[in-house]
């Protein structure tokens, strides 16, 4: 039931937390993780800025471009810092190279979370460690809204256990028709808009009406994702939206204080009967969610990279080739078969945008090409004769059991010779169980850099920026590197 009562409300008891953090609250390793995500952030951004549907997606706020307060990453001049921060959003976004949280509900955060702190910390001015306060801010914010609507794919695990059959079709329900609207979008207009306020020094009242405020920004649906339109600009609009709403709470107006668990409020409308309240502010200061969020060493949609680990072990380790292989059957759970295989026609003629979440595409070039990159995906490679039929012998057998966070990415491969290879990848690189190194991190950011820098020198400079961010000043030093030079 919705709760209407005096005593403190959701908004207020984040806004107390986030008002009061310091930075020498957070533990050193969260402080790292948050660290090693604006690093990678920026490093995605830079690739991103040069492929054409970011360069369009952003123009439109370059050109609307307001006070010189903040960088957008890859392009010289500054902009206002809301059309900064959808900007650099949308260039994150572009690659889908992005962190995925796999312990909440937050989903793609840096879309919104690092586009956010770095637009309102550059106008405001702020120094390496408040960049990171307010990044870790954003991750434990973003994962407890996703959370109180029920809508983390991997936390629910024990509450599954025990739902009957309507409360797991409500759960699918939400899932199949929210889209990205409960799993990027919503959290991160929230957790946008603490993060600007934060930054932009607003006392923990004015911190509760920004809350308020955003409530009521924007909307998105999944039917891009159907389609395969371009439509990374969605959770970037979070990070503009919690800029205004933030803007707005300074300047005086006030916001619902009841914006989450109140009986017009988010649970209640989003969440319908299937939400939590609880879980927006459990654990807050002691259970740090920032250390749940993982790297993506592959730039596509999460879910289908256990099944290219998989190819890609079988095509090292017997030097695969394509004309070897008749066919490839992936093992689905049933949740994903729709979102990675269907519709059929779509899937095996994609755009660049969804060739990203098409498995037969993705394995087919992941067998063609030996490795899968950010250069993967333009209009010339999704197009390409010799993948597309490749492409046209990847099939899937539905795994009812196999929930999507469990699933162990199967694939059996049947080659022309008779013989068929099985093989499964449960843990990726970057998860707990098989961490990335520095190394591996900062191979991926390299590698993106090149595509902007064509003097290693400034990817050097900006890389020893980035990696020693505690002892910087004023963030400007590093984002007048993050541009082409």
């Amino acid at each position: 039931m919705p709760i209407e009562s005096s005593e403190q409300s959701c908004s207020e008891t984040l806004a107390n937390f986030v008002a009061n953090l310091r930075y020498e609250d957070i533990p050193a390793a969260v402080a790292a993780k948050a660290r090693t995500h604006i690093l990678d952030s920026i490093g995605n951004a830079l690739a991103g800025s040069t492929m054409e549907w970011a360069r369009n997606g952003s123009s439109v706020f370059r050109k609307l471009a307001g006070p010189p307060e903040a960088t957008v990453i890859g392009h010289a001049g500054r902009i206002a810092a809301a059309n900064a921060a959808i900007a650099n959003g949308i260039g994150i976004a572009a690659l889908d190279y992005d962190d995925t949280d796999y312990g909440g509900g937050g989903n793609h955060m840096s879309r919104h979370v690092v586009a956010t702190a770095l637009a309102a910390g550059e106008a405001a001015n702020c120094t390496g460690k408040d960049l990171i306060t307010a990044v870790v801010i954003g991750y434990e914010v973003a994962p407890r809204v996703g959370a109180s609507l029920m809508v983390d794919r991997y936390g629910v695990r024990a509450a599954r256990a025990t739902w009957g059959a309507e409360e797991l079709a409500a759960h699918h329900r939400m899932h199949h028709e929210g889209g990205m609207l409960v799993r990027a979008y919503v959290p991160g207009l929230y957790s946008s808009a603490l993060i600007a306020g934060r930054l932009f020094g607003l006392n923990a009242q004015q911190l509760t009406s920004a809350q308020g405020l955003v409530g009521g920004l924007g909307l998105f649906l999944g039917q891009s994702h159907r389609e395969g339109a371009d439509s990374h600009v969605h959770a970037a609009w979070a990070a503009h939206s919690g800029i205004i709403a933030a803007s707005w709470a300074h300047d005086g107006l006030r916001g619902p204080r009841l914006i989450y668990e109140g009986d017009r409020g988010l649970l209640a409308v989003i969440g319908k009967d299937l939400h939590d309240a609880t879980r927006l502010t459990s654990g807050l200061g002691t259970e740090w969610t920032t250390l749940k969020n993982v790297l993506k060493f592959y730039p596509a949609g999460h879910g289908p990279h256990h099944f290219m680990e998989a190819l890609k072990s079988l095509v090292i380790e017997y030097k695969l080739r394509p004309q070897d292989v008749l066919q490839i059957d992936c093992r689905a759970p049933a949740q994903r078969i729709e979102f990675h295989f269907e519709p059929k026609e779509t899937k095996l003629h994609p755009t660049p945008y969804n060739a990203r979440f098409s498995l037969p595409y993705l394995l087919a070039r992941l067998l063609a090409d030996g490795e899968l990159g950010p250069l993967s995906f333009t209009a010339d490679k999704v197009t390409e004769p010799a993948v597309l039929e490749l492409a046209s012998r990847v099939t899937y057998t539905a795994d009812e059991a196999s929930w999507f966070g469990e699933q162990r990415g199967e694939v059996t491969v049947k080659l022309r010779d008779g013989r068929s290879l099985v093989r499964s990848a449960p843990e990726l690189l970057g998860f707990p169980s098989r961490p990335c190194t520095r190394e591996d991190v900062v191979s991926k950011f390299r590698a993106n850099a090149k595509l902007i820098h064509e003097n290693p020198k400034r990817t050097d400079e900006l890389l020893a920026a980035l990696e020693s961010l505690e002892k910087i000043k004023n963030i400007r030093d590093i984002m007048n590197l993050a541009t082409p030079g």
